[in-house]
């Protein structure tokens, strides 16, 4: 009999570290983050990646699209085989800025072909870098950036900016 209580006390002590090592829910009332003016702010509540309101240099959010003001500046995160924004509006006959974050593990880069003045955009980021670019928009119509790594475009690596 002892032996069987010792086991069931052992088996209860097991229980109860372990429910305690995984820790309690806390609501978000609870939760000093959610508690701060960051964590209630719209940018602190956009997935990552995506860029910061118009009031902060023109960005906005754009964590599947969005758009950047001319003279703005918009964030793109690169990983591997994806941008996020992949797709984004920019306004018809100005320049912005891009702002390239690799949050992956290779070599990324972000390249238009032939952006609105005529020449080649390409700026490359090693893993854990940003860089920046500017790019000018023509007419209304659509530019294609896309990362120019060997087998990246191809895995769908790539995106659209929509000029208006």
């Amino acid at each position: 009999m002892g032996k069987r209580l010792a086991l069931f006390l052992m088996i209860g002590v097991m229980i109860l570290g372990a429910l305690a090592a995984c820790g309690g829910s806390t609501t978000p009332a609870e939760s000093p983050a959610a508690s701060s003016p960051a964590a209630s702010s719209p940018a602190a509540s956009s997935p990552a990646g995506s860029a910061e309101s118009p009031a902060a240099g023109g960005e906005s959010p754009a964590a599947g699209g969005g758009s950047v003001a001319a003279g703005g500046t918009i964030e793109i995160d690169a990983t591997e085989m994806s941008f996020t924004p992949n797709e984004f509006t920019a306004p018809a006959n100005s320049t912005f800025t891009v702002k390239l974050k690799n949050t992956g593990s290779v070599l990324h880069d972000f390249t238009i072909d032939k952006d609105g003045s005529g020449k080649k955009v390409e700026i490359k980021a090693e893993p854990g870098a940003e860089t920046t670019t500017e790019v000018k928009t023509g007419p209304a119509g659509t530019l294609e950036f896309y990362c120019a790594q060997p087998g990246h475009k191809d895995a769908g690596m790539d995106g659209h900016i929509k000029v208006q």
